[in-house]
């Protein structure tokens, strides 16, 4: 370990405490700020007593933002967690470093343990790697725990954890609707939510949401319609049974059916890299950013299933918890591989002469999942959890590469463009685990967490022939070929292997007095390694890659003065087997996306974190936050040694400012402001070499309106000062972002549902 990064990195936490760590030292009283309880160590406690840097986004500051759309709403919101928002389902999230290396590879696990209601719902080859926006629908807040979680969330850990947590029935009857609607490209959304309860023990939520827009911002001018239209329905419901004060029992069902667009419709051809081949170089693009001509469908089509009971019991000694989880996400993806059409350009590759290659990626991901905990108190300063859990998961897809002409003279198969790679892999988790919270004085504690876990992957591969003789192979139901015989498959690989993990931590606390801690903790966690599946038709990949491990070292405060509270704190990550996301181009030169093992890498940095309230007699409230998170990540052996781990930006800003003030009656005028920034660093998705600087990004949404405990009215703006930015820059292309979305919104609440 590099034991001076860690100390200057911790020292820089310091410095940030200094000016008002004396100042919080000397407070008398305890803190003036509302105790936010969070359970980001699977157990309710304090967020200021968490010694781990933690944040927590509200459903008040959920509510006073206008809610969150999708995880790059929610972006806005969340400090140190970098978002590789390729404007498609196949966004991730990376957090201090970790990620960033295989961001947006096909069959990559996730980094992030990203869980819904303690569930972890993470897995498969599309879209399995941030929330869905059902998953974002009615929350009570999220969470994010920075740093590796692995004693308490198992493999896929290594760079922390976010939890979305869902609002529960009432108690009492209530009733929410709320309307948004986007004038210039013709968006309309209505949210609805009930609340009933049905007995004294029992009550019922049912919501719903309902998207659709009929323009956007990108026009292809070949079929002269907007390809970025957006249509959405989705319901939730969910139960609440407490038949005693011992039993409790919460029971959600989510059905979603979501079509989006493609990141093709935002692509323009640009060469970031020059040290790109001829062969690899997208044609020019001369139509700007946000006009394209494509003839074949660029949009993607997702299709939800989720069902999740949690039980909780109190023997008297202890609770016992019990999280079931079923998971079914259909995912449909079709793209124009020659991004054009016939009279609007050459193609790409040059062997797709006709103009009408299209690429279709089909994913039907599986998850089943258990998890069973059981928490007491050993006396009155120890309290312990065990548990285990069990994950079953099995995801099936296929990409199908197509290059024939739409033409009825021409339809014979290219035997270079037409191929069907298929990839079948299932997954079978478990982990046991324990965690000790000593209380060794009123002002020390230590904790302690250890799991023990192993994962078991067993992975089928092929390509589909088009025919067998005079046998036509069923091309289009792929899954079938290996039924028929080997005669209609080729480059078949069955390959198994189990990776195991050992994951201990351990975390210290002491508040130096009510309004100031400090901390300092040491973890470890492991991402499962696995199997490539491009790799039966491109002998260039890789078949399998090994485990990458991440040790986690962290020091810093949380303190309050007054109505405002800070956390600073340190950190350095060193990763053994990183894994990087690779790009090879076949002898046929389409790209193909996989994994390998780069060597052992570092990263370290700073995270801030400021936020509070002021209100006044006048019944005014003013409320803020603000993030600055610094981060540096270097390869240091293999084959990309003293290379910056891309896809990380060194720097991330993120704010929010709310206003409220009386008016007239019980009418209250507001108005919000929420920015991220980022700055710094490399990205890219075919070499790993550094020669793509990461585009700088500035964004803002605003707000104003006014509201009372029953309406809000709003007027906003998202990408409030209409900045042309690119989301995401690849090697040789960059993919652009919306320009600016005014919405206005209407909600009314009764009952419970009310402010």
């Amino acid at each position: 370990m590099n034991k001076t990064r860690l100390l200057g990195t911790a020292t820089l936490a310091a410095i940030l405490a200094t000016p008002v760590a004396g100042h919080a030292m000397a407070q008398a009283g305890a803190s003036d700020i509302e105790e936010l309880v969070v359970t980001a160590r699977r157990r309710e406690e304090a967020l200021r007593d968490v010694p781990a840097a933690v944040s927590a986004v509200t459903a008040d500051a959920l509510r006073q933002r206008g809610g969150v759309k999708d995880v790059a709403d929610l972006s806005y919101m969340l400090p140190g967690v970098g978002l590789a928002n390729a404007r498609t389902i196949n966004a991730e999230n990376n957090i201090r470093g970790a990620g960033a290396g295989t961001t947006r590879t096909n069959n990559a696990d996730s980094p992030v343990a990203v869980l819904r209601d303690g569930a972890s719902i993470t897995g498969g080859n599309l879209g399995g790697r941030v929330y869905t926006r059902a998953d974002l629908f009615d929350l009570q807040r999220v969470e994010v725990i920075r740093g590796p979680q692995g004693s308490l969330y198992g493999v896929n850990a290594v760079g922390g954890v976010m939890q979305a947590i869902s609002v529960r029935p009432r108690a009492e009857p209530g009733f929410m609707v709320r309307t948004t609607y986007s004038p210039k490209i013709e968006r309309t959304a209505i949210d609805v939510i009930g609340n009933l309860p049905l007995t004294d023990t029992f009550a019922v939520r049912v919501g719903a949401q309902v998207v659709d827009k009929d323009k956007g911002f990108f026009y292809n001018r070949f079929t002269q319609d907007y390809g970025d239209r957006e249509k959405y329905q989705g319901f939730r419901v969910s139960a609440q049974w407490t038949p005693t004060d011992a039993l409790s029992v919460f029971s959600v069902y989510d059905r979603s059916d979501e079509r989006s667009t493609s990141n093709f419709v935002n692509t323009t051809s640009q060469v970031n890299d020059r040290t790109l081949p001829p062969a690899q170089v997208f044609p020019a693009d001369t139509d700007g950013p946000f006009l394209y001509a494509n003839n074949a469908s660029n949009d993607v089509n997702r299709d939800l299933n989720n069902w999740l009971t949690e039980i909780r019991y109190d023997t008297g000694k202890g609770r016992i918890t019990s999280t079931s989880l079923y998971r079914l996400r259909d995912t449909n993806w079709s793209q124009d591989a020659d991004r054009s059409a016939p009279g609007f350009g050459p193609a790409f590759p040059a062997s797709c002469g006709t103009l009408s290659c299209v690429l279709i990626f089909y994913d039907r991901t599986e998850i089943y999942s258990e998890d069973l905990r059981y928490e007491t108190s050993l006396s009155d300063r120890v309290d312990i959890q065990v548990g285990a859990n069990v994950v079953s998961k099995e995801s099936r897809s296929f990409v199908l590469s197509d290059g024939r002409t739409v033409s009825a003279t021409n339809l014979a198969p290219s035997p270079a463009l037409n191929n069907n790679t298929v990839s079948i892999e299932k997954e079978k988790t478990w982990g046991v685990f324990a965690a000790v919270n000593a209380r060794v004085t009123e002002a020390f504690t230590v904790d302690v967490g250890l799991r023990y876990g192993e994962s078991e992957k067993d992975f089928d591969s092929y390509v589909v022939r088009r025919m067998s003789g005079a046998v036509a192979c069923p091309y289009q139901t792929p899954f079938q070929a290996p039924a028929l015989g080997a005669a209609c498959t080729e480059g078949r690989a069955l390959i198994e292997d189990t990776f195991k993990s050992f994951t201990p931590s351990l975390a210290l606390r002491y508040a130096v007095s009510p309004t100031f801690r400090v901390f300092a903790s040491v973890a470890r966690g492991q991402r499962a390694g696995g199997f490539n599946g491009n790799s039966v038709f491109d002998l260039g990949i890789p078949p399998t890659f090994g485990q990458e491990t991440a040790t986690a070292y962290e020091a810093g405060a949380k303190w309050e003065v007054g109505r405002v509270a800070f956390a600073a704190s340190g950190f350095y990550n060193r990763y053994g087997k990183l894994l990087v996301g690779l790009v090879d181009f076949g002898p046929d030169l389409v790209a193909r996306s996989y994994r390998n093992n780069a060597g052992s890498a570092e990263s370290y940095g700073v995270d801030f974190e400021a936020s509070g309230s002021q209100s006044w007699s006048d019944g005014s409230l003013l409320s803020g936050t603000l993030a600055v998170n610094w981060i540096q990540g270097e390869v240091k052996s293999g084959p990309y040694k003293g290379l910056t781990i891309e896809n990380i930006p060194e720097w991330m800003i993120t704010g929010q400012l709310y206003w409220e003030r009386p008016v007239a009656g019980d009418w209250r005028a507001f108005a919000a402001l929420s920015y991220r920034a980022e700055r710094g660093g490399f990205t890219g998705f075919i070499n790993f070499n550094n020669q793509v600087k990461a585009s700088n990004i500035s964004l803002a949404r605003g707000a104003v309106g006014a509201t009372n405990d029953a309406w809000r009215l709003e007027l906003s703006a998202e990408n409030l000062f209409d900045r042309t930015y690119e989301a995401i820059r690849d090697t040789n292309r960059s993919v652009w972002g919306d320009k600016r979305e005014v919405r206005l919104t209407a909600a009314y609440a009764w009952g419970g549902e009310r402010r």
